[in-house]
């Protein structure tokens, strides 16, 4: 049995992304006038900006009320559009030109049809007129116009249905442009395919490509995005490179001049998702904020001018962003509260603001405020909402808003829901607050079943640790709940409770005073340890905000949290600082061995015995857990991203859920959890993460197990989740 367990003190509805976005990373693509890879960072960016104790904010409304999105992620291409369904399968609508819909014809469709021969897709990626997804296996299917060898299946052969791209087994990702395609490899490499008279695939060459071509100098990628001619590359450092067409600047380094290699994007060290659409493209930052290159003639920039850009430019008055999508000549972002906001072209009400006016700043998409993954086509725009339902609005000239009825104009339409699009086919039925209808087992199957079990308790819990299945903690602010093995006894603390470990019968705690007088100023940081109802306070270290802990062994516990790390060696606490940057939030902490321990934040920091030092090539996102059954597997899961090591290298491992996720741990390589968002618990069985009803919508925060059979999750509102076969 291991009593490992990983803390976060995380922000209730915070990504990605997806992206990672990402991540699974959702990537919608463009088209002649199209849709960009929106890379939600693996479904998100932002790096979860927090108050100083590292709890952010709280969101409210009805935002804070939305789900995983029922595992729905959408893609708008030029006029069409495909969502994934949680069981694998894919519905499009729109207009059918090459055969982009996959359902073996070639009419446009109006309502949502199911692609002919996928039942495993992870990731699902529209262009112009061509589709690709990923399954499960890694492997990736496409469909539709070929003229360019854009299907990647070493031929030249429209197809009304999918085929398999040759020499790809690996995928983690695919986003589609207009006549190319790239795919992102588990290896942080990208092989791109199709059209290449402006360098699209990026492989240093002008010819076209029928088969999967590496791109030069990109092997340290996370997420990718693909333009109408350009493609956009997320690296593990928070750089970005782009290459192919540049007529607008949309590479972002300072030039005009295409390029078939990849290019550094001026001076960006600090993505975490990535957009490319019609001749423009954007990045959301670690700060929240969003940076846009390229043309901006009609505002898609989103600076306030109509000017083009060669090297990025901040957008105006936006932050707290967890996703952001280029289209035509538009772009839209979505907020970590599920707000919308949109800027650029308007003419055909893809703004969604009830006008057709173009606006060169961002402005909310009217009635929308519970978005959970957003795609922008080439005049329109698609969002799934909590729920799981797909809407969308703008230009319908081609059906593509799938609202049942094929128009002569159909401009400045507002949002209403895909007619056809059922997200779950046969499976739970998700009511309009997002809650499974049954509580049998969704997409994934396990032997057993979670159930909610009551503790009385109100607050958050932010950390679960036992060392045995009737001695269980969870800790909140001011509150440490024990389970017994039959019922959850609180005792209430006045301190603000945040990590907690073990070793053998030992509890460690992490946690602040609580500050007197009304003074916004932090309490000390403070530990308790012991075994019994009260835990002991030991000394306090005043300058360190610590919340969350892992512990080797009673000689061997580590605590870290805003810029800092502390170690206990069995008689006292010390600073173990050393290495971390001044303020980096920290949210988790594991280790495989004392002299071997790896904390995530918004980044991944590894402590060789002595020091701590920062490892970019686990990647660039925030992270909120960890978790290994040993120094060759380990998990990071963090926003809509799961991310492994196996020893040697990262790679980013598709999830088919957009959830941020908040914490992670296994009984075994093969038997692993992850709980986050809207009360998401996902399982690992060593070959795919599947989705399993958790029976709350309240945000899981902390998960460990006694054993294989015995495993709890704790969140929101005192929530506590219990696993039993």
């Amino acid at each position: 049995m291991k009593t490992r367990t990983l803390r976060w003190m995380g922000a209730p509805l915070v990504w990605l992304v997806s992206c990672t976005p990402a991540d699974p990373v959702l990537v919608g693509g463009p088209g002649d006038e199209m849709d960009a890879g929106s890379t939600p960072v693996n479904g998100d960016a932002g790096n979860g900006v927090t108050d100083r104790g590292g709890t952010p904010p709280r969101d409210t409304g009805p935002a804070s009320m939305r789900t995983d999105g029922g595992g729905v992620q959408v893609s708008a291409g030029n006029a069409s559009a495909c969502a994934r369904r949680p069981d694998g399968t894919i519905g499009c609508w729109g207009n059918n030109r090459g055969g982009i819909l996959g359902d073996g014809t070639t009419m446009t469709r109006a309502a949502a049809v199911s692609v002919a021969g996928v039942s495993d897709a992870a990731q699902v990626s529209v262009g112009s007129f061509h589709a690709c997804a990923v399954r499960a296996n890694g492997r990736v299917v496409c469909w539709g116009a070929n003229r360019n060898g854009q299907l990647g299946d070493g031929t030249l052969l429209d197809r009304r249905m999918p085929v398999e791209v040759v020499q790809i087994d690996d995928a983690t990702q695919v986003s589609v442009g207009e006549t190319h395609t790239c795919v992102l490899r588990r290896s942080g490499q990208v092989a791109c395919f199709g059209q290449n008279n402006l360098g699209q695939v990026g492989d240093s060459t002008p010819s076209d490509r029928q088969r999967p071509t590496t791109v030069s100098g990109a092997d340290d990628i996370v997420s990718i995005a693909a333009g109408r001619q350009h493609t956009c590359a997320v690296r593990a450092n928070g750089g970005v490179l782009c290459w192919g067409a540049n007529d607008k600047g949309q590479l972002g380094n300072g030039t005009m001049a295409n390029s078939a290699t990849p290019v550094s994007v001026g001076a960006l060290v600090d993505a975490t998702g990535i957009t490319a659409g019609l001749a423009h493209s954007c990045a959301v930052r670690a700060n929240g904020e969003v940076s846009c290159w390229g043309n901006g003639t009609l505002g898609q920039l989103g600076d306030g001018a109509t000017s083009d850009r060669s090297s990025p430019v901040a957008v105006a008055g936006l932050g707290n962003v967890a996703e952001v999508a280029a289209g035509g000549r538009e772009t839209c972002a979505r907020l970590r509260t599920g707000v919308v906001q949109c800027w650029g072209q308007g003419t055909a009400g893809q703004l969604g603001d009830g006008t057709t006016a173009d606006r060169p700043r961002p402005g909310p998409v009217t009635g929308l405020a519970n978005a959970f993954q957003l795609s922008v086509g080439a005049d329109y725009a698609c969002a799934v909402r909590g729920t799981g339902e797909v809407v969308c609005w703008g230009g319908d000239q081609n059906a593509q808003l799938g609202r049942g009825e094929i128009t002569t104009g159909g401009a400045g339409r507002t949002l209403a829901r895909v007619v056809g699009f059922d997200p779950i086919p046969g499976g739970p039925t998700v009511t309009d607050g997002g809650v499974p209808t049954d509580t049998g087992t969704g997409p994934g199957t396990v032997p057993g079943r979670w159930a909610v079990v009551p503790t009385r308790a109100t607050e958050t819990f932010t950390g679960i640790w036992g060392s045995a299945g009737n001695n269980v903690v969870a800790v909140a602010p001011r509150t440490l709940a024990r389970w017994n093995g039959s019922a959850w006894a609180l005792t209430p603390y006045p301190l603000i409770l945040r990590g907690v470990t073990g070793a053998g019968t030992t509890v460690f705690v992490s946690g602040l005073t609580i500050p007197t007088n009304g003074s916004a100023k932090r309490g000390l940081g403070i530990f308790l340890q012991g075994s019994g109802a009260m835990l002991a306070q030991s000394m306090p270290l005043p300058a360190l905000e610590l919340v969350a802990m892992w512990a080797q062994g009673p000689g061997a516990v580590f605590a870290v949290g805003v810029g800092a790390a502390a170690r206990f060696d069995g008689t006292r606490w010390s600073n173990a600082s050393a290495g971390l940057p001044m303020g980096q939030e920290l949210y988790a902490v594991w280790g495989s061995s004392a002299t071997d321990v790896r904390a995530v934040g918004a980044g991944v920091y590894r402590y060789n015995g002595t020091a701590w030092a920062a490892e970019p090539a686990a990647g660039s996102s925030a992270y909120f857990g960890i978790w290994g059954s040993g120094a060759s597997d380990v998990w990071l899961v963090g926003r809509s991203a799961a991310r492994h090591f196996n020893g040697t290298a990262w790679s980013n491992v598709l999830t088919g859920s957009l959830s941020t996720l908040y914490g992670v741990w296994g009984a075994a390589p093969n038997d692993v959890w992850a709980v986050g968002e809207g009360g998401t618990i996902l399982h690992w069985d060593g070959a795919r993460w599947s989705s399993i009803p958790s029976g709350t919508t309240a945000t899981l925060r902390s998960v460990w197990g006694a054993s294989a059979g015995d495993v709890w999750a704790v969140g929101d509102n005192g929530t506590a989740v219990h696993y039993t076969l």
